[in-house]
């Protein structure tokens, strides 16, 4: 009997070991839309990929992307040329204009698309939106941006013209409600690889730096308070600069650590993820991972000063997102030991890993001055 359940288990083993990868979406919308519209999408995509000209849904192409994971990351009718999204600096609309209205056509909740714009709060102010079928690749288009609240999109063709507002709420815009954003959160920044300096910024020597108590500050500007700031702090010798990581200026190191990732080995960042449902979770990752997942997305990132008692210093990083209306907030508790310890001391890197608490997905309306009144104008050196 044994030998029978061992063979059995072999056979499981076996065929699990060549049954067939599933397909990776990064959105559950986008899987099911996938399924809803019959599309075979490759089990191994290539990362970073876009097609324009394979699949189709009732006879109309669709565009296909992946994400630098390889992950299916857009799925949505061909409706937009490359030059003119690159005109608008790749706005997320575009993307999300082209995936609601296949998600409309493919009715995925068994509404009509006029009940399911209402519930999303999609309005058309001319026109429907099913004149996207049939309006004219040439026709005229723009995009009006109402920061943090609202997009505007009009397309005008001879005497047709069509025209609708888009709140800007980055569940809508990026199809995924809240617990699945947190979700793609932990899953994507325990894979995502840190950007080295030289993708951070090209040229410390060329940036446009004031000097001010013997280092150079180059004014990243404010988010919101005076204290929460994006400069980055340069010290200069032999002609060139450098960014500052020095154990006798923590504020300042700290700061450019946060706003850059840049150091010269991985700082360890014992991570608590805060969840909706007064939940949370905890990942074992690198600040550099998590600057990194910002910078890829697009946010403008900002740190404020909370205390700096010579052992410790306590920040806030923001990471604003304005393109899709929301930010992260990182609460940081830093070991300025760190700063003291060389490459050949990874047993006390280790042991002094910096502890953090992360908000993902803030909606930006969400965020008020009152976030802010936590003594986060502690110079200190």
């Amino acid at each position: 009997m044994f030998r029978r359940i061992a063979i059995t288990l072999l056979m499981v083993a076996a065929c699990a070991q060549i049954a067939p990868a599933a397909t990776r979406y990064h959105t559950q919308r986008l899987a099911d839309m996938a399924r809803a519209a019959g599309l075979s999408l490759p089990e191994e995509a290539a990362a970073g990929m876009c097609d324009d000209s394979t699949y189709t849904f009732r006879g109309r192409p669709l565009r296909i992307r992946t994400n630098s994971f390889g992950d299916i990351s857009h799925i949505g009718y061909s409706l937009f040329s490359p030059q003119l999204m690159e005109a608008y600096g790749s706005s997320p609309i575009f993307n999300f204009i082209e995936r609601y209205l296949l998600e409309l056509d493919l009715s995925l909740d068994g509404r009509t698309p006029a009940a399911r714009m209402d519930i999303d709060k999609v309005v058309t102010t001319a026109g429907n939106i099913s004149m996207l079928h049939t309006m004219a690749a040439d026709a005229a288009f723009s995009i009006e941006t109402i920061t943090r609240r609202m997009y505007r999109l009009k397309w005008t063709a001879g005497a047709r013209t069509l025209s609708i507002t888009i709140p800007a709420d980055c569940q809508l815009l990026a199809g995924a409600n809240a617990i699945e954003l947190e979700e793609i959160f932990e899953r994507d920044l325990q894979r995502i690889i840190p950007m080295n300096g030289d993708e951070f910024i090209g040229d410390w020597d060329k940036a446009k730096a004031a000097r001010s108590e013997g280092l150079l500050i180059v004014d990243g500007g404010t988010f919101m308070s005076e204290m929460i700031r994006g400069d980055v702090y340069l010290t200069e010798r032999g002609g060139h600069r450098r960014l500052v990581a020095d154990a006798s200026k923590p504020r300042q190191s700290v700061a450019n650590i946060m706003l850059t990732g840049c150091y010269g080995r991985p700082i360890p960042l014992d991570l608590t993820i805060d969840r909706y449902g007064y939940k949370s979770s905890k990942v074992a990752v690198t600040i550099q991972q998590f600057v990194s997942y910002c910078l890829a997305e697009g946010c403008k990132l900002y740190f404020g000063v909370k205390t700096n008692d010579g052992q410790r210093l306590t920040g806030t990083l923001f990471a604003l997102n304005e393109k899709m209306a929301c930010n992260h907030v990182l609460s940081i508790d830093f070991p300025t030991a760190i700063l003291k310890e060389s490459g050949d001391n990874a047993a006390k890197a280790t042991a002094n890993a910096a502890k953090a608490t992360a908000y993902v997905y803030i909606p930006l309306q969400n965020v008020t001055e009152k976030f802010f009144q936590s003594d986060q104008n502690d110079k200190r050196k």
